[in-house]
């Protein structure tokens, strides 16, 4: 029995009391082992919780034990990364007494999609969870057979726990599998050959859970020191000798005591015991008294003396939390020219402004700096729209505007009712366009926003106090806050670090704290900021009086809130498919709770971003995260009391035999701010101011209108990236030169690789369509194409237009896209229109024409090798008969390599058309000449398909003739055992002799 040192014991409670109440004054009689919530409103020195914020060990009496378990429905769509669980062995094992009292995750077998906190296996399993540990414990040891004696005399201890343990898993995963299915059982634990493989492991550490689970309940030890009565947590272990008859007192006692050796076997790495030897000693004292608790009692102070070294000094993070782990949003990105969204009532008015805009590119082409994708040439007016803090650059935005002593814009903090409105930068000819929608990956009964809400919902003042906390998280996140020479948090108001929305900005009231992202719950002992919250619904104990449903501990929280801090729009440069690194982020405040009445988003609300911070002809991706805030709970054990008997003290278990005491200290909360993905990473097509495609031309006549046809014209390419073509030199058009060098260049291609007369050309935003035409005869090329019948203006998005023309008159169309940077299109297909006016009777004569070119120069003989099949009629299958019967007298189809005559003529007719065209066809055989030693049959001249059998040679056959012989002569041999040996050498001998001979042959 361990030794209670008093002494030291009151100087570990004495040390508790300081750090709870500031001092070691004990508490009065009356309100011993409470401290009341602080109801100060004013400021908090630094370390302090603050307004709102209940002792850590404030743990009230009439708290009950609620048996409602908690749960995660369908985890496989979170990231379990936080949890202590069964799917992450360290963390379901970092705190053991965590584990010995339940208090972690496990999978539910009769659900295996959830995950329940404090999980005990159905009623039925579990209450007969010590019957058949003992019993598999039994077969477990009759499985070893005597193979452990071997092991022990070669001193491999380790060896034999290993095999006891893995033969009593095996025995688990059978019982489980029937119990449940061996699909359930191999997918939580799957099947490995030893036992610290993974699934083996795990499924150990779940039984020895349930075990722990059904015999230790964790409890409270009322003690009493210096006349102070102290409510003092413990682990209770259940009394084997109250467990009922005999045989259940036995199979409790191997429940309890596998549990606790293989525990410390598999935690600890504890090897001065060798399993079979306890149940020996185990066994022996059950025949002689009738009970082991001489065994029990020593394993269990082996026990405590290692919780003990473990615990002694260690601090302990609870970090339990999950969140949504798919990717819950999607962002569309594009490439744009100038504005994109144009109504039919502002093509006038921004007609011009754009074609302006575009002109300007050939001003951007040449800008190197990087600040023109970091710097303040972000919004169209000067100053930025006048809603950013910061220096504002002088002399304009546009490409020819030097940057380099511009400020940064790195990071930047946006107001979500900023982007309610598209902000652009009319100056440059071309941005990105970043359209995304957002939903949080914070489950709702996680949030802490959510959780600790009102039941009367939050008053404004509450919501903008939460608006400005997500922007100390973002600032500070940022490194955008700045702390004054009194120790006050400043956010950045001069720009330096951060660029911050102004409807976001605010300075906190005099004499706050310092504020710190990793301890945010001191931020509610800001004085400036606390008096927008009701009192008491933001404070840390709140939330978790909230969720605790299970226990009242608070060390022990199965989950310890998230709060969300905004959305981070990530940019980074592609370069040659590599991502050059992140160059950007852009904060945007969450929707969530906002105070804004006026255009508010809704928590799963679209958003549009306009980039115009790019360089020409680079690569981009984005990619939407959230910025969310994790609580944790630090804590240590300050005193732990080893294995007690219950006679030592008041026992509040009157089933209990033993127990360990154990003095968490008070909980430190802080927290992890993280960037988590919610869309996956997207690409942007750089802009490359190269030629658009051609339309396609479409020509509808009207029905009796011989004056009038309608023009429609589609896009031809649906490729988003540049496509090449080949066009001679003598139909290129201004400016594809200078295009075409500066697309290789940009792209890094190999000029090897690139013929004379290739161009690229992609989808561009059009200004208009020019149409051609040609009246009467037909062009030859397009050279004949220039005069100019109509253009059409496609900046509102119009690709319709009627045109009028001359009845019976033959007219040829083509056209030219042109792109709002002044760049044109190849050529389009040549329609061919007419239209027959006979006497009234109106029809059109429209199809599609090929332009003349010079004709090719085609090879008179070719050689068709697989180009070209011929099967043979019923009578030409025949084989050749006499010469006066029907079929072909020549025995073969070849000519002599000196003919020059074709010998066949093979008619080939059109189904459609009924036209004939005859080939003429000699066939000579062509023997390789790879191999002078190849005769006319060849395999290298063949095909697999084409070789229809094959054979052995004369030695392989022969060896298999030896083989088979050495069989027959072993067969015979085994009927007789005494002259086995002499008789299989005999055989040997001879099929030595037998391969020889083959080999001479």
């Amino acid at each position: 029995m361990v030794e209670i040192n008093l002494k030291q014991l009151d100087n570990d409670l004495k040390d508790i009391k300081k750090q709870l109440y500031g001092s070691a004054t004990e508490p009065s009689p009356a309100n011993a082992g409470l401290v009341p919530a602080s109801k100060d409103t004013g400021g908090a020195s630094p370390g302090s919780q603050g307004p709102g914020v209940s002792d850590p060990a404030d743990q009230p009496t009439d708290v009950k034990i609620i048996k409602t378990k908690t749960k995660i429905h369908n985890a496989q769509n979170y990231n379990l990364g936080r949890l202590r669980y069964i799917g992450d062995v360290s963390k379901y094992l970092e705190d053991p007494i965590a584990f010995m009292a339940n208090q972690v995750w496990n999978y539910d077998l009769e659900k295996p999609s959830d995950l329940v906190y404090g999980y005990e296996l159905p009623t039925p399993i579990f209450n007969k969870i010590n019957e058949k540990t003992a019993e598999f414990l039994d077969l477990a040891i009759d499985d070893m057979d005597d193979d452990w004696a071997f092991s022990k005399v070669l001193g491999k201890d380790a060896e034999i726990n290993d095999k006891v343990c893995l033969y009593f898993v095996e025995r688990v995963r059978k019982y489980l599998q029937d119990e449940f299915t061996e699909v359930t059982i191999q997918k939580i634990f799957p099947k490995g050959a030893f036992i610290f493989s993974v699934g083996n492991f795990s499924l150990a550490l779940f039984w020895i859970n349930q075990i722990f689970a059904k015999n230790i309940k964790i409890d409270e030890k009322s003690i009493t020191l210096l006349g102070v009565k102290f409510q003092v947590p413990s682990l209770n272990i259940s009394d084997p000798i109250k467990a009922g008859t005999l045989s259940q007192r036995e199979e409790k006692t191997k429940a309890i005591i596998f549990a606790s050796f293989f525990f410390q076997y598999l935690m600890f790495s504890s090897k001065e015991k060798i399993f079979v030897d306890v149940y020996a000693y185990l066994k022996q004292s059950f025949s002689k008294n009738n009970n082991a608790n001489d065994v029990l009692v020593q394993d269990l102070k082996r026990l405590s003396s290692n919780l003990q070294d473990y615990l002694s000094g260690k601090t302990l993070v609870n970090t339990n939390n999950y969140h949504l782990k798919n990717y819950l949003t999607g962002i569309k990105t594009q490439s744009v020219v100038g504005l994109n969204e144009i109504t039919n009532d502002d093509i006038k008015e921004n007609t011009y402004a754009r074609l302006v805009a575009a002109e300007a590119l050939k001003k951007c082409k040449g800008t190197k700096s990087e600040k023109d994708e970091t710097s303040l040439r972000l919004f169209y007016k000067e100053g930025n729209d006048a809603i950013l803090n910061g220096v504002y650059p002088p002399g304009g935005l546009g490409c020819d505007k030097n940057t380099d002593l511009w400020p940064p814009a790195k990071r930047m903090l946006l107001d979500h009712i900023s982007l309610q409105q598209p902000r652009y930068n009319k100056t440059l000819p071309y941005y990105n366009l970043i359209d995304s929608s957002v939903k949080s990956v914070i489950p709702k009964e996680n949030d802490v926003a959510i959780v600790n809400s009102a039941p009367a919902g939050l008053t404004l003042a509450a919501k903008k106090t939460i608006k400005q906390f997500r922007t100390l998280l973002a600032l500070d996140r940022f490194g955008g806050i700045e702390t004054s020479a009194n120790g006050n948090p400043i956010p950045d108001e001069a720009g330096k670090k951060v660029l911050t929305d102004k409807s976001l900005m605010f300075r906190p009231a005099p004499n706050t704290s310092p504020f710190k992202a990793e301890s945010w719950f001191l931020y509610w002992s800001f004085t400036g900021l606390h008096a927008g919250f009701d009192a008491g619904y933001w404070a840390p104990d709140e939330y978790f009086n909230k969720i605790m449903t299970l226990l009242k501990y608070k060390n022990y929280s199965p989950r310890n809130g998230m709060f969300s801090a905004g959305y981070v729009l990530a940019k980074s440069r592609i370069t040659d498919d590599v991502s050059g690194g992140i160059k950007q982020r852009i904060y945007i405040s969450d929707p969530q709770f906002s105070p804004d009445t006026l255009n508010m988003l809704s928590p799963t609300g679209p958003f549009s971003f306009y980039d115009s911070q790019i360089k020409y002809g680079e690569k981009y991706s984005y990619q939407l995260n959230q910025l969310v805030a994790f609580t944790e709970g630090k804590y240590s054990y300050l005193t732990f009391v080893g294995l007690e008997s219950n006679k030592d003290t008041a026992p509040s278990n009157p089933d209990s035999l033993f127990h360990f005491r154990f003095i968490p200290s008070p909980i430190e909360y802080s927290s992890k701010i993280e960037e988590i993905p919610i869309s996956p990473n997207q690409l942007v097509a750089p802009f490359v101011d190269i030629p658009p495609h051609a339309t396609f031309l479409e020509v509808h006549p009207l029905r009796g209108v011989n004056n009038k046809v309608f023009m429609h014209f589609q896009d031809m390419s649906f490729y988003a990236d540049p496509q090449k073509r080949n066009i001679p030199r003598a139909f290129w058009q201004e400016g594809w030169q200078s295009s075409r060098d500066y697309y290789i260049e940009n792209e890094g291609l190999y000029p090897k690789f690139i013929k004379y007369d290739d161009v690229w050309f992609k989808n561009q935003p059009l200004q208009k369509i020019i149409i051609y035409k040609v009246e009467g005869e037909k062009p030859t090329n397009e050279l004949d194409f220039k005069e100019i019948f109509e253009e059409v203006d496609v900046l509102g998005g119009n690709r319709l237009k009627l045109v009028s023309i001359k009845p019976n008159v033959q007219y040829y169309f083509a056209t030219r896209s042109v792109s709002v940077t002044g760049l044109k299109s190849y050529l389009s297909q040549v329609y061919s229109v007419k239209i027959v006016d006979d006497g009234g009777t109106v029809f059109p004569i429209v199809d599609v024409v090929e332009l003349e070119s010079a004709p090719i120069k085609r090879k008179e003989i070719k050689e068709f090798t697989s180009l070209f099949r011929i099967e043979p009629a019923l009578l030409q299958q025949a084989p050749n008969p006499a010469k006066n019967n029907v079929g072909y007298l020549n025995p073969s189809t070849f000519s002599d390599q000196n003919e020059t005559k074709p010998l066949y003529k093979i008619r080939v007719t059109s189904k459609k058309t009924g036209r004939k065209v005859d080939f003429n066809l000699i066939y000579k055989l062509k023997k390789s000449t790879n191999d002078d030693n190849l005769g006319d049959i060849s395999i290298a001249e063949t095909r697999k398909k084409n070789i229809l059998m094959s054979y052995p040679s004369a030695p392989a056959q022969c060896k298999k003739n030896c083989s088979d012989t050495f069989k027959k002569c072993s067969d015979e041999c085994k009927k007789d055992i005494d002259t086995f040996a002499v008789c299989l050498n005999k055989c040997g001998d001879t099929l030595n002799s037998c391969k020889q001979n083959c080999s001479d042959k």
